[in-house]
């Protein structure tokens, strides 16, 4: 690459972006859209520029650090809002490897404030067991592993849609209180906090789920407290998880469509009623599934 137009600068004075706007810095076009940049959400960065290759480039927030991929016009980055994100500007860092060096461009985003209230569990008596043993831990970091999974290829078209024909109650977000003194949440995907990282769909058991998106199935089986649980990858790094089912009916490495089925619902594992929980994560994040059910990836940021 000789000249791919973001000119070897630094900007002084970051660039203030509104909830979806483009600037151009040289000859490249770049697009940040922060319509869903609230803890939970995501911020999606385009590029549009013939000479850069998506290779190149990497995108930093508040130091995470996520590469580029080829997206439906040209390289984008996904970087996800955690639930512990505080309210206010961010500087958003965009560089490109070239041979004359590192070149980078610094914006100004702004996160907006999103509160979730807490929900107490009540986990049924013969359940409880399961957090004490040795293997829960084991299992959530087998978990996590799988979680920061990063597919180049795009595999899944339009929006999501949920995996059951019911509406969800209110969980995703909600700091959880369980009724015991040990961690519930962190332990099942080794992830940070004891906030609810999923939708609950409150379904009875046998319930037919369906893939939210086309994606490849990382994991399929029994773990000790998110009991059948299934992992898809849809790629670009988001991942969609299912805990507590009661059967499944998919295979690691298989590869389903939209809507395909998945196995039915169930109460397996530290489930404290039956019910269908989806999860989705981006780059090991957890992201709110409702955002993608409403934010067309193949749109955003155009």
């Amino acid at each position: 690459m000789r000249r791919v137009g973001l000119a070897l600068l630094l900007l002084c004075a970051p660039l203030r972006l509104q909830a979806q706007d483009v600037k151009r810095v040289g000859s490249t076009r770049i697009t940040v859209d922060r319509r869903a940049a609230y803890p939970g959400g995501l911020i999606v960065v385009n590029l549009r520029n013939p000479r850069i290759s998506a290779a190149a480039c990497s995108a930093i927030l508040d130091g995470r650090r996520v590469a580029f991929l080829n997206g439906p016009d040209g390289p984008r980055a996904l970087l996800p809002v955690p639930l512990n994100t505080p309210a206010g500007e961010r500087t958003l860092g965009i560089e490109v490897r070239a041979r004359t060096g590192i070149q980078r461009v610094s914006l100004r985003v702004a996160v907006s404030e999103r509160s979730y209230r807490p929900r107490t569990l009540q986990l049924p008596p013969e359940k409880q067991g399961l957090l004490l043993r040795p293997d829960r831990l084991r299992d959530g970091r087998q978990v996590l592993q799988l979680l920061r999974t990063v597919t180049p290829e795009q595999l899944w078209r339009g929006a999501f849609r949920p995996p059951v024909d019911t509406a969800p109650v209110y969980s995703f977000g909600a700091p959880e209180t369980w009724g015991v003194n040990v961690p519930v949440d962190s332990t099942m995907d080794s992830c940070f906090g004891e906030q609810h990282r999923g939708l609950d769909y409150q379904t009875p058991p046998g319930t037919p789920v369906l893939a939210p998106a086309a994606g490849s199935v990382l994991l399929a089986g029994p773990l000790t407290l998110t009991g059948q649980t299934l992992l898809l990858d849809h790629g670009h790094g988001l991942i969609s998880a299912f805990f507590h089912m009661g059967r499944l009916d998919v295979a690691p490495g298989q590869l389903v469509e939209a809507r395909a089925p998945l196995g039915v619902s169930g109460d397996s594992g530290l489930a404290y009623v039956p019910h269908v929980h989806w999860g989705v994560y981006l780059h090991a994040s957890a992201l709110d599934p409702q955002v993608l059910e409403q934010l067309d990836l193949r749109e955003a940021g155009k």
